[in-house]
C-alpha cells in the first residue's frame, strides 16, 4: 500500500509538472508526460497520409503557431509565411542558434555547419560562403561545370536505352559537389563505393520518420532503442569515414609533395587546410581543425546532393504526368536558344514560364518533411504569441508551401499560378529563410535551371513501362522522394 501511494504521488507530481511546463508554450494538442503527442501524431499521420497532413490538421485546430511534443521534447511550429518572416527575418537575430535533438552529437561532436552554434558557427559559415564564392559558385565557372557533367551523362544516350533517372541525377549532383570539395568526381575507381554508401543512406532516410524523434533520451539507453539508433546512424558514420579518408589522403599527398596547393586553392578541402595552417602559423586560436573540416564537408555534401537529386527526379516525374507543361517549357526554351545551343542562366529573364515551372516543382516536391529547429535567444512575441527563451522553433516550410490561402489547389501541379500572381515567388521558400537558410541555395538553383532546361529542350522524355506516381515513395519518411522509375530519351533534331 505504501509503495502504491508513493507511485501514485510520483505520477501526480509528473502530471502537474508537465501541465505547468505545457502552459509556457503556445497551444497545441493535449500531450502526456514522456510520450508527448506520440499517439496523436501517429493517428493524424495515418489519417492524412503524411506528417504535413498531420500538421495541417493541428494548424486548423490551434492556429498557425502551435506546439507539438515529440516525446518529452516540445517544439513550436510556425506554419504561416508572414509569421515565419516576422520570426526568422525581421527578428532573425533571436533565432540563429540551433536546437538539437540529443543524438546529434554522437556523429558530430559539436562540429559542422548545420547543427553548430555561437562563434564556431559564425566563423565556419563565413569562411564557407567566402570560399564557395571564390571557387566559382554563383559564377559562370560553375555553370560550365554543371553543363559538362550534364553532357557527360547524356550525350551518348540511345533512344532505346532504359535510364534509371533517379540514379543518374544522384550521380550528377554528387559529382558536381565532389568536384567543388575535392576537385574530382566519381569514376570507375570509386563508383561502386559511392553507390554502396548511397544505397545504405537512402534506406535509412526512406525509413526514418518523425516518430523517431519522439524517443526520450533516457529510453535511448535501453537495448532496443540503442541498437535501433546505432543501426540508423551507421550509414552516416560510413559516409563520414569515407570523406575523412579522402581528406587524410589529401593531407598525405600535400606532405609528400604529390599534391601542390597554390596561392589560389583549387577546391574546398585545399582552402580549408590552408586556413588551418594559417591559423597555426600565426598562433591564432580558431574553430578550424581536421574534425571541423570533416563535418563541414559532410554537411556541404548533403546540402549539395540529396535534396537537389530528389527535386530533379520529381521534375521528370511531373513532366511525365503533365506533357502539356513540358511542351510549353520546350517551346519557350527553344525559342530562346534556337535549339542549337545550351540554355544558360543568362537566359532566365527570357524564360518566365520555365522559371514558374521550377518554382512549382520545388513547391510541390516539398522534399523536407519537418525542418530543423532553432532556439530562441530571448523571449519574443510573434503574431501575438509569446515564444520564450530557450524554446525550440521552426518555420514549417512544407506547410507554408501548401497553404491554401496563397496556393489554390495546393496539391495540383500548376506553374501558371506564378504567372498570375508574382508575389507567390517570394512566398516559395524551399531553401528556408533567415540566417540559417540553406548554404547550397545558389548552386541548387543553377543545377535545377540548367539540368532540367537542357534536358527538356534536347530530348523528348518517355516513361518505361508506366508513368510514375505523383505520390511520394514514403510520405512519412524524413525526405519526400518520388518512386524509382526508368525513362527513355529521344533526341530532338
Amino acid at each position: 500500500m505504501i509503495l502504491f501511494s508513493i507511485f501514485l504521488c510520483l505520477i501526480i507530481y509528473f502530471i502537474i509538472k508537465h501541465i505547468l511546463e505545457v502552459r509556457k508554450y503556445p497551444p497545441g494538442p493535449i500531450s502526456i508526460p514522456v510520450l508527448g503527442n506520440l499517439f496523436q501524431l501517429a493517428y493524424y499521420i495515418k489519417k492524412t497520409g503524411s506528417p504535413l497532413g498531420a500538421f495541417k490538421l493541428i494548424k486548423e485546430q490551434h492556429g498557425p503557431i502551435f506546439t507539438i511534443w515529440l516525446g518529452p521534447y516540445p517544439a513550436i511550429l510556425i506554419c504561416d509565411y508572414e509569421l515565419a518572416v516576422e520570426a526568422m527575418v525581421k527578428k532573425g537575430a533571436n533565432f540563429v542558434d540551433r536546437w538539437n535533438p540529443p543524438n546529434v552529437d554522437v556523429l558530430r561532436k559539436g562540429h559542422g555547419l548545420m547543427f553548430s552554434n555561437g562563434d564556431y558557427w559564425v566563423e565556419q559559415r563565413r569562411f564557407t560562403l567566402h570560399t564557395l564564392r571564390n571557387l566559382g559558385v554563383s559564377r559562370n565557372i560553375m555553370e560550365r561545370r554543371i553543363l559538362d557533367e550534364f553532357h557527360m551523362r547524356f550525350e551518348n544516350v540511345k533512344s532505346d536505352d532504359a535510364i534509371f533517372i533517379n540514379e543518374v541525377f544522384e550521380l550528377i549532383t554528387a559529382n558536381i559537389i565532389n568536384r567543388i570539395l575535392f576537385s574530382y568526381g566519381f569514376d570507375e575507381k570509386n563508383l561502386d563505393k559511392f553507390y554502396s554508401l548511397k544505397k545504405r543512406m537512402d534506406y535509412q532516410l526512406d525509413n526514418a520518420n518523425l516518430l523517431e524523434a519522439c524517443v526520450p533520451e533516457f529510453a535511448q539507453k535501453f537495448s532496443y532503442f540503442k541498437k535501433r539508433s546505432e543501426k540508423m546512424m551507421e550509414p552516416f558514420f560510413d559516409v563520414k569515414n569515407f570523406l575523412q579518408d579522402q581528406i587524410v589522403e589529401r593531407m598525405e599527398e600535400i606532405k609528400n609533395g604529390t599534391h601542390e596547393v597554390g596561392e589560389e586553392p583549387s577546391d574546398f578541402v585545399d582552402a580549408y587546410l590552408m586556413e588551418i595552417q594559417k591559423m597555426k602559423d600565426n598562433h591564432i586560436e580558431s574553430s578550424f581543425s581536421l574534425e571541423a573540416l570533416v563535418m563541414a564537408v559532410f554537411d556541404l555534401y548533403f546540402a549539395g546532393q540529396e535534396t537537389t537529386a530528389a527535386t530533379l527526379a520529381w521534375a521528370v516525374c511531373y513532366f511525365l504526368n503533365h506533357p502539356d507543361v513540358v511542351e510549353r517549357v520546350r517551346n519557350e526554351l527553344r525559342d530562346v536558344t534556337g535549339g542549337n545551343r545550351d540554355l544558360s542562366q543568362n537566359d532566365k529573364l527570357k524564360t518566365p514560364y520555365f522559371n514558374a515551372t521550377i518554382h512549382e516543382i520545388q513547391r510541390l516536391a516539398n522534399i523536407v518533411t519537418i525542418n530543423l529547429f532553432r532556439r530562441a535567444a530571448e523571449d519574443v512575441e510573434i503574431g501575438g504569441v509569446t515564444i520564450r527563451k530557450g524554446q525550440a522553433v521552426t518555420a514549417q516550410i512544407g506547410n507554408i508551401l501548401s497553404d491554401e490561402r496563397y496556393f489554390a489547389d495546393p496539391d495540383k501541379f500548376n506553374p501558371d499560378r506564378y504567372l498570375s500572381d508574382e508575389k507567390l515567388e517570394n512566398q516559395t521558400i524551399p531553401f528556408g529563410i533567415g540566417k540559417r537558410a540553406c548554404l547550397g541555395e545558389s548552386l541548387a538553383k543553377a543545377e535545377l535551371y540548367l539540368i532540367i532546361g537542357n534536358l527538356v529542350q534536347r530530348y523528348k522524355i518517355e516513361a518505361v513501362d508506366k508513368t510514375p506516381s505523383e505520390n511520394p515513395l514514403n510520405a512519412s519518411s524524413a525526405a519526400r522522394k518520388p518512386e524509382k522509375f526508368y525513362i527513355r530519351l529521344n533526341e530532338i533534331k
